[in-house]
Protein backbone atom coordinates (compact mmCIF):
# COMPACT_ATOMS: atom_id res chain seq x y z
CA UNK A 1 0.00 0.00 0.00
CA UNK A 2 1.32 3.46 -0.88
CA UNK A 3 1.05 6.01 1.94
CA UNK A 4 0.61 9.68 1.03
CA UNK A 5 2.85 11.83 3.25
CA UNK A 6 1.92 15.46 3.88
CA UNK A 7 4.46 16.64 6.46
CA UNK A 8 8.24 17.01 6.15
CA UNK A 9 10.79 14.90 8.00
CA UNK A 10 12.83 16.42 10.85
CA UNK A 11 15.26 15.16 13.46
CA UNK A 12 15.58 15.82 17.20
CA UNK A 13 17.52 15.00 20.38
CA UNK A 14 16.97 14.36 24.11
CA UNK A 15 13.83 12.34 24.86
CA UNK A 16 13.80 11.57 21.15
CA UNK A 17 16.46 8.89 21.62
CA UNK A 18 14.14 6.75 23.74
CA UNK A 19 11.15 7.54 21.56
CA UNK A 20 13.13 6.50 18.48
CA UNK A 21 13.99 3.26 20.23
CA UNK A 22 10.30 2.63 20.90
CA UNK A 23 9.44 3.42 17.27
CA UNK A 24 12.24 1.36 15.72
CA UNK A 25 11.38 -1.64 17.89
CA UNK A 26 7.73 -1.56 16.83
CA UNK A 27 6.20 -0.49 20.15
CA UNK A 28 4.51 2.59 18.71
CA UNK A 29 2.95 0.61 15.87
CA UNK A 30 1.82 -2.02 18.37
CA UNK A 31 0.20 0.63 20.58
CA UNK A 32 -1.53 2.65 17.87
CA UNK A 33 -2.50 -0.14 15.48
CA UNK A 34 -1.94 2.35 12.66
CA UNK A 35 0.09 0.11 10.39
CA UNK A 36 3.15 1.54 8.66
CA UNK A 37 4.19 4.86 10.20
CA UNK A 38 6.70 7.47 9.04
CA UNK A 39 8.43 10.11 11.14
CA UNK A 40 7.28 13.38 9.56
CA UNK A 41 7.17 15.87 12.44
CA UNK A 42 9.85 16.91 14.90
CA UNK A 43 10.81 20.26 16.39
CA UNK A 44 9.39 23.75 16.74
CA UNK A 45 6.99 25.67 14.56
CA UNK A 46 4.28 28.33 14.80
CA UNK A 47 0.62 27.44 15.05
CA UNK A 48 -2.06 28.20 12.53
CA UNK A 49 -4.89 30.44 13.77
CA UNK A 50 -7.62 28.79 15.86
CA UNK A 51 -10.02 29.59 18.71
CA UNK A 52 -10.80 27.54 21.80
CA UNK A 53 -12.56 27.93 25.10
CA UNK A 54 -12.48 26.51 28.62
CA UNK A 55 -15.50 24.41 29.61
CA UNK A 56 -16.53 26.78 32.42
CA UNK A 57 -16.49 29.80 30.11
CA UNK A 58 -17.95 30.67 26.72
CA UNK A 59 -15.32 33.32 26.07
CA UNK A 60 -13.25 32.42 23.00
CA UNK A 61 -9.46 32.43 23.29
CA UNK A 62 -7.64 33.18 20.06
CA UNK A 63 -4.34 31.57 19.12
CA UNK A 64 -2.20 32.47 16.13
CA UNK A 65 1.51 32.01 15.55
CA UNK A 66 2.23 30.59 19.00
CA UNK A 67 5.37 28.47 19.18
CA UNK A 68 4.82 24.76 19.70
CA UNK A 69 7.23 21.86 19.78
CA UNK A 70 6.41 18.26 18.95
CA UNK A 71 8.88 15.71 20.27
CA UNK A 72 7.79 13.56 17.35
CA UNK A 73 4.93 13.09 14.92
CA UNK A 74 4.34 9.97 12.84
CA UNK A 75 2.14 9.69 9.82
CA UNK A 76 0.28 6.71 8.46
CA UNK A 77 -2.32 6.16 5.78
CA UNK A 78 -5.15 7.51 7.94
CA UNK A 79 -3.54 8.90 11.11
CA UNK A 80 -1.11 11.53 12.32
CA UNK A 81 0.33 10.51 15.70
CA UNK A 82 1.58 13.45 17.80
CA UNK A 83 3.75 12.63 20.80
CA UNK A 84 4.87 14.58 23.84
CA UNK A 85 7.79 12.65 25.37
CA UNK A 86 9.32 12.74 28.84
CA UNK A 87 12.11 10.88 30.55
CA UNK A 88 10.95 9.79 33.99
CA UNK A 89 7.45 9.46 35.38
CA UNK A 90 6.03 12.97 35.89
CA UNK A 91 2.96 13.26 38.10
CA UNK A 92 1.37 15.84 35.79
CA UNK A 93 1.80 17.63 32.48
CA UNK A 94 0.49 20.76 30.78
CA UNK A 95 -2.54 20.03 28.56
CA UNK A 96 -1.31 22.76 26.23
CA UNK A 97 1.58 20.47 25.18
CA UNK A 98 -0.96 18.16 23.56
CA UNK A 99 -3.81 20.53 22.72
CA UNK A 100 -2.01 23.18 20.67
CA UNK A 101 -0.26 20.66 18.37
CA UNK A 102 -3.57 18.78 18.06
CA UNK A 103 -5.42 21.87 16.82
CA UNK A 104 -2.52 23.03 14.63
CA UNK A 105 -2.08 19.77 12.75
CA UNK A 106 -5.85 19.28 12.49
CA UNK A 107 -5.78 22.38 10.28
CA UNK A 108 -2.74 21.23 8.27
CA UNK A 109 -3.96 17.67 7.69
CA UNK A 110 -7.79 17.76 7.95
CA UNK A 111 -8.15 14.56 5.94
CA UNK A 112 -6.37 12.52 8.62
CA UNK A 113 -7.22 11.61 12.19
CA UNK A 114 -4.99 13.52 14.61
CA UNK A 115 -4.08 11.39 17.63
CA UNK A 116 -2.32 12.72 20.74
CA UNK A 117 0.00 10.54 22.81
CA UNK A 118 2.06 11.11 25.94
CA UNK A 119 5.20 8.97 26.21
CA UNK A 120 7.35 8.20 29.26
CA UNK A 121 10.62 6.33 29.53
CA UNK A 122 11.37 5.12 33.06
CA UNK A 123 15.16 4.92 33.41
CA UNK A 124 15.13 2.90 36.62
CA UNK A 125 12.60 0.31 35.39
CA UNK A 126 13.64 0.37 31.69
CA UNK A 127 9.99 0.62 30.64
CA UNK A 128 8.26 2.50 27.83
CA UNK A 129 4.78 3.84 28.60
CA UNK A 130 2.31 5.26 26.08
CA UNK A 131 -0.89 7.13 27.00
CA UNK A 132 -3.44 8.14 24.39
CA UNK A 133 -5.71 11.12 24.99
CA UNK A 134 -8.64 12.50 23.04
CA UNK A 135 -10.39 15.86 23.22
CA UNK A 136 -14.10 15.09 23.49
CA UNK A 137 -14.93 18.48 22.01
CA UNK A 138 -12.08 19.73 19.87
CA UNK A 139 -12.83 23.40 20.60
CA UNK A 140 -12.81 22.86 24.38
CA UNK A 141 -9.34 22.91 25.93
CA UNK A 142 -10.16 20.87 29.02
CA UNK A 143 -12.29 18.19 27.35
CA UNK A 144 -9.25 15.90 27.46
CA UNK A 145 -9.82 12.22 28.26
CA UNK A 146 -7.40 9.31 28.58
CA UNK A 147 -8.56 6.41 26.41
CA UNK A 148 -5.62 3.99 26.49
CA UNK A 149 -2.39 3.20 28.34
CA UNK A 150 0.21 0.47 27.83
CA UNK A 151 3.56 -0.20 29.51
CA UNK A 152 6.22 -2.07 27.53
CA UNK A 153 9.66 -3.50 28.23
CA UNK A 154 12.16 -4.49 25.57
CA UNK A 155 14.28 -6.37 28.07
CA UNK A 156 13.29 -9.74 29.50
CA UNK A 157 13.37 -9.82 33.33
CA UNK A 158 16.95 -10.38 34.47
CA UNK A 159 18.12 -11.46 37.91
CA UNK A 160 21.64 -11.03 39.20
CA UNK A 161 23.71 -12.28 42.08
CA UNK A 162 25.72 -9.65 43.94
CA UNK A 163 28.98 -11.17 42.70
CA UNK A 164 27.86 -10.60 39.11
CA UNK A 165 27.54 -6.87 39.79
CA UNK A 166 30.62 -6.27 41.94
CA UNK A 167 33.22 -4.57 39.77
CA UNK A 168 36.18 -2.49 40.98
CA UNK A 169 35.76 -0.21 37.95
CA UNK A 170 32.47 1.03 39.45
CA UNK A 171 33.70 1.60 43.01
CA UNK A 172 33.39 5.04 44.60
CA UNK A 173 35.10 6.27 47.73
CA UNK A 174 33.03 9.38 48.47
CA UNK A 175 31.93 9.46 52.11
CA UNK A 176 28.67 11.23 51.33
CA UNK A 177 25.40 9.29 51.59
CA UNK A 178 22.43 10.09 49.31
CA UNK A 179 19.10 11.52 50.42
CA UNK A 180 17.10 11.04 47.22
CA UNK A 181 14.60 8.18 47.27
CA UNK A 182 13.54 8.46 43.62
CA UNK A 183 16.34 6.75 41.69
CA UNK A 184 14.64 7.59 38.41
CA UNK A 185 15.11 11.32 39.09
CA UNK A 186 18.77 10.76 39.99
CA UNK A 187 19.35 9.14 36.60
CA UNK A 188 17.13 11.64 34.79
CA UNK A 189 19.35 14.38 36.18
CA UNK A 190 22.08 13.19 33.81
CA UNK A 191 19.90 13.69 30.76
CA UNK A 192 19.23 17.28 31.88
CA UNK A 193 22.92 18.01 32.38
CA UNK A 194 23.63 16.44 29.00
CA UNK A 195 21.21 18.97 27.45
CA UNK A 196 22.86 21.91 29.23
CA UNK A 197 20.43 22.28 32.17
CA UNK A 198 23.16 22.00 34.78
CA UNK A 199 22.48 24.54 37.53
CA UNK A 200 20.62 24.07 40.79
CA UNK A 201 17.90 26.53 39.75
CA UNK A 202 17.39 25.00 36.29
CA UNK A 203 17.05 21.52 37.76
CA UNK A 204 14.65 22.76 40.44
CA UNK A 205 12.51 24.42 37.76
CA UNK A 206 12.42 21.24 35.67
CA UNK A 207 11.42 18.93 38.53
CA UNK A 208 9.21 21.60 40.17
CA UNK A 209 10.89 21.41 43.55
CA UNK A 210 13.03 23.76 45.62
CA UNK A 211 16.78 24.23 45.04
CA UNK A 212 17.63 22.29 48.20
CA UNK A 213 16.12 19.16 46.65
CA UNK A 214 18.19 19.80 43.52
CA UNK A 215 21.26 19.59 45.72
CA UNK A 216 20.02 16.35 47.29
CA UNK A 217 19.62 14.72 43.88
CA UNK A 218 22.92 16.17 42.72
CA UNK A 219 24.55 14.75 45.84
CA UNK A 220 23.07 11.32 45.06
CA UNK A 221 24.49 11.43 41.53
CA UNK A 222 27.84 12.50 42.97
CA UNK A 223 27.69 9.58 45.44
CA UNK A 224 27.44 7.25 42.43
CA UNK A 225 30.36 8.97 40.73
CA UNK A 226 28.22 10.33 37.90
CA UNK A 227 28.73 14.07 38.39
CA UNK A 228 30.78 16.67 40.23
CA UNK A 229 29.29 19.76 41.87
CA UNK A 230 30.85 23.18 42.17
CA UNK A 231 28.96 26.25 43.44
CA UNK A 232 25.57 25.20 42.15
CA UNK A 233 26.81 23.91 38.80
CA UNK A 234 26.76 20.20 37.96
CA UNK A 235 29.16 18.57 35.52
CA UNK A 236 29.15 15.00 34.29
CA UNK A 237 32.12 12.77 34.97
CA UNK A 238 33.43 10.25 32.47
CA UNK A 239 31.29 7.65 34.22
CA UNK A 240 28.24 9.86 33.82
CA UNK A 241 28.93 10.26 30.12
CA UNK A 242 29.32 6.48 29.85
CA UNK A 243 25.87 6.02 31.40
CA UNK A 244 24.20 8.51 29.07
CA UNK A 245 25.72 6.83 26.00
CA UNK A 246 24.91 3.30 27.16
CA UNK A 247 22.08 1.65 25.22
CA UNK A 248 18.71 1.80 27.02
CA UNK A 249 18.54 -1.97 27.46
CA UNK A 250 21.84 -1.93 29.41
CA UNK A 251 21.33 1.19 31.54
CA UNK A 252 19.46 -0.62 34.30
CA UNK A 253 22.36 -3.01 34.96
CA UNK A 254 24.79 -0.08 34.72
CA UNK A 255 22.82 1.71 37.46
CA UNK A 256 22.75 -1.45 39.58
CA UNK A 257 26.54 -1.75 39.36
CA UNK A 258 26.91 1.87 40.42
CA UNK A 259 24.80 1.27 43.52
CA UNK A 260 26.19 -2.12 44.54
CA UNK A 261 29.78 -0.88 44.29
CA UNK A 262 29.18 2.31 46.30
CA UNK A 263 30.71 2.35 49.76
CA UNK A 264 27.51 1.99 51.83
CA UNK A 265 26.36 -1.02 49.83
CA UNK A 266 29.76 -2.66 50.05
CA UNK A 267 29.49 -2.36 53.85
CA UNK A 268 26.00 -3.90 53.80
CA UNK A 269 27.09 -6.74 51.51
CA UNK A 270 30.00 -7.52 53.86
CA UNK A 271 27.54 -7.50 56.77
CA UNK A 272 25.20 -9.92 54.96
CA UNK A 273 28.08 -12.27 54.21
CA UNK A 274 29.23 -12.17 57.82
CA UNK A 275 25.93 -12.87 59.59
CA UNK A 276 23.67 -13.95 56.70
CA UNK A 277 21.54 -10.80 56.53
CA UNK A 278 21.40 -7.10 57.34
CA UNK A 279 18.67 -4.90 58.81
CA UNK A 280 17.71 -1.23 58.87
CA UNK A 281 19.82 -0.87 62.00
CA UNK A 282 22.84 -2.07 60.01
CA UNK A 283 22.01 0.53 57.35
CA UNK A 284 22.00 3.29 59.96
CA UNK A 285 25.23 2.03 61.53
CA UNK A 286 26.94 2.05 58.13
CA UNK A 287 25.82 5.62 57.45
CA UNK A 288 26.96 6.72 60.91
CA UNK A 289 30.48 5.64 59.90
CA UNK A 290 30.69 8.45 57.34
CA UNK A 291 33.28 11.06 58.27
CA UNK A 292 34.22 14.53 57.09
CA UNK A 293 37.74 15.30 55.89
CA UNK A 294 38.76 16.32 59.42
CA UNK A 295 37.45 13.06 60.89
CA UNK A 296 34.18 14.33 62.35
CA UNK A 297 30.94 12.35 62.10
CA UNK A 298 29.26 13.60 58.93
CA UNK A 299 25.58 13.02 59.82
CA UNK A 300 23.48 13.62 62.93
CA UNK A 301 21.10 10.95 64.19
CA UNK A 302 18.04 12.48 62.49
CA UNK A 303 19.94 12.90 59.21
CA UNK A 304 21.14 9.30 59.39
CA UNK A 305 17.50 8.18 59.48
CA UNK A 306 16.49 10.22 56.43
CA UNK A 307 19.45 8.98 54.42
CA UNK A 308 18.78 5.46 55.64
CA UNK A 309 15.35 5.68 54.03
CA UNK A 310 17.03 6.42 50.69
CA UNK A 311 19.37 3.44 51.02
CA UNK A 312 16.37 1.19 51.77
CA UNK A 313 14.49 2.60 48.75
CA UNK A 314 17.47 1.69 46.55
CA UNK A 315 17.70 -1.76 48.17
CA UNK A 316 14.03 -2.31 47.29
CA UNK A 317 14.74 -1.24 43.70
CA UNK A 318 17.61 -3.75 43.43
CA UNK A 319 15.35 -6.41 44.95
CA UNK A 320 12.28 -5.79 42.77
CA UNK A 321 14.00 -5.01 39.47
CA UNK A 322 17.01 -7.34 39.48
CA UNK A 323 16.53 -9.77 42.36
CA UNK A 324 19.86 -8.84 43.98
CA UNK A 325 18.54 -9.10 47.54
CA UNK A 326 15.83 -11.10 49.28
CA UNK A 327 13.56 -9.43 51.79
CA UNK A 328 12.16 -11.48 54.68
CA UNK A 329 10.36 -9.25 57.14
CA UNK A 330 12.89 -6.73 58.45
CA UNK A 331 15.87 -8.69 57.12
CA UNK A 332 17.64 -8.41 53.79
CA UNK A 333 19.89 -11.18 52.51
CA UNK A 334 21.89 -11.82 49.36
CA UNK A 335 19.86 -13.65 46.72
Amino acid sequence: MTVSLILGVRRGTGESEYLDNAFNSGLLTEFTGSGQLYLTIRGRERTKAFDFRIAASNLPIQVNGVQIEADAGYEGEHDVILIEAKIGTPSHFNIRQLYYPFRHFSIIAPQKRIRTLFFEYDLSAATYTFYEFIFGTSEVFDSIQQVKCCVYSLVAPQFYKVDELLDVRFETESQIVPQADDLNKVLELLTLINKGQNTTSEIADYFVFDPRQSNYYGEAAEYLGLITRNRGVFEMTERGRDFVTTSPDAQQVFAAKLIVNSWVFRELIDCARHKGFFTYQDVEEAIAMARTQDGQQRYTKSTVGRRGDTIVAWIKWLTEQLGVFKCEGARYSLA
